[in-house]
């Protein structure tokens, strides 16, 4: 099933879908949900949001950039201003370079943010993950993985988002036993490569959501790193993982190296069932959708008692392995979990 449809604004390479939640009947309120990036783990959230349209009455109109560029998404945001649309919720690129944007968007209606946060930005509320907190999850499943300490390569599109930020600091700080700052929107960038604990961090590769980027950076590290005796790579964006392992597969190196993953894609799921991938942690994607819709619906109604009283709402992360134990759950469950929410 087709889950988004492409409307005029191919100058600019947007891939835009209505969620409606009905098909015929008087026109709804509109309320628009906007991603920072194409990648598959927003079809999960527009699932959540196709539920949400139907069940608070409004019609959602779900917007992916087909890049993970900020002024892209401000192109985006500025064109969903002229729609007549009541609320809004954004995943942020680049919080620090667009929070005075945002603010003047708060000025002019309902603004909340989803998957990566502005805290700075006039929005009402953040909808997603813990990100720091699940970012020491990651690190503790390194530290399962590679227990003699070793060398660690880290994945992901980009540093600006917070979530990457947090990500990558969590992890960092779980393997050198720091303790969890005052403040996690506001944290130390560890440096490349530096010792954590019993881990050297070689460096951090960005990609800027390109896939093929990704594959590329997998194969130059392995290159780089394929004769070090404990080796990790991290995957902190969702695309990340399935090209580590296809990288590893190219170069010989399933079973050598040691993949620990986030996010959800099945490719990473695969991975785990067969061995190849020692765990990832996962998100909740269909949730962000549909609890957004739902504080966007009330919104647009003047209604604030949906807002969380510190403006924050945590969707709890969950940790998939091969089988399942206490907090975790086999990956080939949650395989069949994810592929029901599309349909499959």
């Amino acid at each position: 099933m087709t889950l988004h449809r492409l409307f005029g604004w191919l100058a600019i390479g947007l891939l835009l879908s209505t969620v409606p939640s009905c098909n015929k009947g008087p026109a709804r309120t509109k309320v628009a949900f906007v991603t920072n990036n194409p990648e598959t783990f927003w079809t999960y959230a527009e699932k959540g949001c196709q539920k949400g349209a139907t069940d608070f009455g409004v019609e959602v109109i779900f917007r992916r950039p087909n890049s993970g560029d900020p002024a892209l998404q401000t192109q985006i945001l500025d064109n969903l201003i002229q729609q007549d649309i009541k609320a809004l919720a954004v995943s942020v690129i680049n919080p620090d370079g667009q929070t005075k944007h945002l603010k003047e968007i708060s000025d002019k209606l309902p603004l909340i943010t989803q998957d990566n946060d502005a805290p700075d930005s006039g929005r009402l509320c953040y909808i997603g993950t813990d990100n720091y907190k699940a970012g020491r999850a990651v690190g503790k499943l390194v530290k399962e993985a590679m227990p003699e300490g070793g060398v660690l390569a880290v994945f992901v599109g980009q540093t600006e988002p917070l979530n990457a930020r947090q990500r990558r600091q969590g992890m960092l700080d779980e393997l050198a036993g720091n303790p969890t700052p005052k403040d996690t929107n506001k944290i130390e960038y560890g440096e490349d490569g530096a010792m954590y604990g019993k881990y050297r961090l070689h460096r951090t590769y960005t990609d800027r959501a390109i896939g093929s980027k990704a594959n590329t950076n997998a194969i130059d590290a392995l290159t780089a790193l394929g004769d070090e005796k404990n080796l990790c790579f991290i995957g902190l964006w969702a695309y990340n993982p399935p090209a580590i392992l296809s990288a590893a597969k190219d170069k010989n190196m399933l079973g050598k190296l040691k993949i620990v993953g986030f996010d959800e894609d099945e490719a990473t799921l695969q991975g785990i069932i067969d061995g190849h991938i020692h765990a990832t942690v996962v998100q909740n994607p269909y949730e962000f959708g549909h609890r957004a819709v739902r504080i966007l619906a009330a919104l647009a109604r003047g209604d604030r008692t949906e807002l969380p009283d510190d403006g924050i709402l945590y969707i709890p992360h969950r940790i998939i392995t091969k089988e399942a134990g206490k907090d975790r759950i086999a990956a080939a469950t949650f395989l069949k979990e994810i592929r029901g929410l599309l349909g499959k």
